[in-house]
């Protein structure tokens, strides 16, 4: 367990009824930190500053992945591309307890806009038949979607953009993963 972790476990224990705007104490006096919380996406900041997400609304959690080759790579905090390459992310659901849930009957987003709250329609969007493909939900596979990014997508300004990734059933909507920071890097050979 990483500070962050004991961070987010006891400020979940002090959650209880808090509510937007919400203050919370920390058990790190030598800090003297006060965290606010956001409830509208389960952030958890201090001046400012994102720490980490909090599981609040939904009781789903999501984890990103970026195949490359045969392998598997954790993906948190930001993330970055280089202009014009192509990539394949893989995102698990689980519930709170950490178990992957069947994405049958699930609708699954990913949206790529220039900042948070810029209006529609984002610069990169996809969704089941349009880019998202759910694995076969059982077994090993059970709660992950394939994501696709083309190269078309990725040829966007070198610049800082924001990404998250929802899913939905029965008009419940929960942001599994985000927003979280997602760079596009220049390079000399661009699309």
């Amino acid at each position: 367990m990483h500070a962050g972790q004991h961070l987010g476990e006891h400020v979940g224990s002090q959650l209880g009824e808090a509510s937007e705007g919400a203050v919370i104490p920390t058990q790190f006096p030598a800090r003297a930190q006060l965290l606010r919380i956001n409830m509208l996406g389960g952030l958890l900041l201090r001046d400012g500053v994102l720490l980490g997400l909090l599981e609040i609304s939904g009781g789903l959690r999501g984890q990103l992945q970026q195949k490359i080759g045969g392998a598997m790579i954790d993906l948190a905090g930001s993330m970055s591309v280089l202009r014009g390459d192509s990539l394949t992310y893989v995102l698990t659901v689980t519930d709170a307890a950490g178990a992957a849930i069947d994405l049958t009957g699930y609708a699954v987003e990913l949206q790529i806009k220039e900042a948070i709250g810029d209006p529609d329609p984002p610069l990169i969007s996809k969704a089941i038949a349009s880019g998202i493909v759910l694995q076969t939900q059982s077994g090993a596979t059970k709660g992950k979607a394939t994501i696709t990014i083309t190269s078309a997508d990725t040829d966007l300004a070198a610049r800082q953009y924001m990404l998250d990734a929802v899913v939905s059933k029965d008009g419940i909507r929960t942001h599994v993963i985000g927003p979280a920071t997602w760079t596009v890097r220049g390079v000399v050979n661009a699309p």
